[in-house]
């Protein structure tokens, strides 16, 4: 004969299965829909149910919710029944215990008598005759509800069952608000990607119909510069155009790159790269500003081949902007240093001045787009702002690194660590 505790025992462990198998189901689902979807088998098989209904409340919405009935099928419950469940769920949630519907009277405080016969008589539509109520939540919030049906032959819920199935409520309430999270982070993170998107688009438009017209323009400075009958004041004033044009031409070509980097990201295609020779390139191209100010270059490093893992284009703007910034805020009679060498497997290129230095507080601001410094020896100099955040993309689009040392009156360093050409292919 088979004793009580015997009994007991038996239920206890059946239940403490059911609790571990829906843990696992719901563990690795980060979506409401699929927690529903997943444990409501494992729930009616372990509790020996003729049904389970899941609710998952989205805010003050209802949200996703699943009945399925002992043969499989899905069944759909009238709106009033889920608001019903919705307010038996908080308030049982609060109270931190559950609520059996089995045909008797239940408390006032739990339902209206006419909410309660409610109940009653869709019980009575779909053959059930006794409902166990479980509210679902996490810390202070019921995100849902998890009610069980059992049918005339099928005995009453145990003390044991209630208090498993209030566990069970706590799991699926975890799951829930981790669900919940997650997808609260990907709506952010689509909205994010869209305002980007939009951002890339605009900018990319707004540089395109602003590049014809500055053709136009600079195409007829051209042609008037070179007519000798003009008065040496108009030909002042075509000069000033021209300085002013080819400015905005360089803004429009890096609102174009800004643009390409934002926008979507096309797959990287690397190829081997002769950063020494990109160095070498920049440096030619700022030959004249570096002998106008009187500054002194030198270089360091190996005067050979030294291959970078990635697009020339874009390794390019790299070294320019970083050579180009040193030159330019670096005051005449002063120091710039570029070293390049091949550590292991990366290519590490230092770019060092003796200019102008950066306060902290602008350091903090350094590779945000448009962001030009507070000092207003470094606004003297013309620029956009736009050619350390295209760096930084650059260089984070090659999976490399780049960080900075500055200090106000001091100098700057800036070191671009790149993966380097495997030695093969090099």
């Amino acid at each position: 004969m088979t004793s009580t505790m015997d009994v007991e025992l038996t239920e206890r462990v059946r239940l403490a299965g059911v609790s571990r198998t829906i843990v696992r189901a719901v563990s690795s689902e980060l979506t409401l829909a699929r927690i529903v979807e997943v444990c409501q088998h494992a729930i009616m098989e372990g509790f020996r149910a003729s049904g389970v209904w899941i609710q998952a409340f989205k805010g003050d919405e209802l949200g996703h919710d699943a009945v399925r009935d002992d043969r499989g099928r899905t069944v759909e419950l009238p709106h009033e029944l889920k608001l019903i469940g919705r307010v038996v769920a908080r308030q049982m949630w609060d109270l931190q215990g559950v609520t059996v519907f089995d045909g008797a009277t239940t408390p006032d405080w739990v339902l209206p008598e006419e909410e309660q016969q409610r109940v009653y008589e869709t019980m009575a539509e779909l053959g059930i005759t006794r409902l166990l109520s479980v509210p679902i939540g996490a810390g202070r919030e019921c995100l849902g509800t998890l009610v069980l049906s059992r049918k005339e032959s099928d005995h009453g819920w145990t003390p044991g069952e209630q208090r498993a199935a209030l566990d069970i409520g706590r799991d699926l309430g975890r799951a829930l608000a981790t669900a919940r999270a997650f997808e609260k982070e990907r709506r952010v993170v689509a909205e994010l990607r869209e305002v980007n998107g939009y951002k890339a688009r605009l900018i990319s438009t707004l540089a395109h119909e602003l590049k014809n017209p500055l053709t136009a323009i600079l195409g007829h400075v051209e042609i008037l510069d070179g007519d000798p009958e003009l008065p040496h004041g108009v030909l002042h004033s075509i000069e000033v155009i021209e300085r002013g044009g080819k400015r905005m031409q360089q803004l429009v070509e890096d609102l174009l790159v800004l643009s390409r980097a934002d926008g979507e990201q096309r797959p990287l295609v690397p190829v081997a790269v002769d950063l020494a020779a990109v160095v070498d390139e920049a440096l030619d191209l700022l030959g004249v500003e570096v002998l106008r100010k009187g500054l002194h270059v030198e270089r360091e490093g190996p005067c050979g081949d030294v291959h970078a893992w990635g697009e020339r284009q874009e390794l390019d703007l790299v070294v320019t902007n970083l050579l180009s910034n040193a030159v330019k805020y670096t005051p005449g009679g002063g120091t710039v240093t570029v070293r390049l060498q091949r550590t292991g497997d990366a290519v590490v290129l230092e770019v060092a001045d003796t200019g102008l230095g950066m306060s902290e507080a602008d350091q903090e601001h350094l590779f945000e787009e448009f962001f030009r410094s507070t000092n207003p020896e470094a606004l003297a100099s013309p620029g956009s702002g736009l050619g350390l955040s295209i760096v930084h993309q650059a260089v984070e689009r090659h999976g490399g690194t780049i960080t900075f040392t500055s200090a106000l009156g001091m100098g700057t360093t800036f070191v671009v660590t790149l993966p380097a050409t495997p030695r093969e292919d090099a």
